[in-house]
């Protein structure tokens, strides 16, 4: 994410993508989502973004609309397999 930490409202994402030699992978749908879960009062919020090749990498941006932590997937797809790498993003 281009800010650390990631920030309320728009934030950039650049993601590599490589086979197992290493070498960048340009032809995948790549997917990633935000989530965070229901609290008191409050309702789950889910945003997804595809991300687009752009030299070498792919980029997208996502919307945190809230402070806290949030559930963070990138879902990789290429010839009918699925990756996917999860992380928290606390946004400040």
């Amino acid at each position: 994410m281009d800010k650390g930490p990631p920030v309320v409202g728009a934030n950039n994402i650049e993601i590599g993508v490589t086979d197992k030699g290493g070498e960048a992978v340009t032809d995948a749908k790549v997917l990633v989502t935000a989530s965070m879960p229901a609290m008191s009062g409050i309702p789950a919020v889910e945003n997804k973004a595809v991300a687009k090749p752009d030299g070498g990498k792919y980029k997208a941006k996502i919307d945190l609309p809230k402070g806290g932590s949030w559930n963070m997937s990138v879902q990789i797809i290429k010839g009918g397999k699925t990756s996917t790498a999860k992380f928290i993003a606390d946004v400040g």
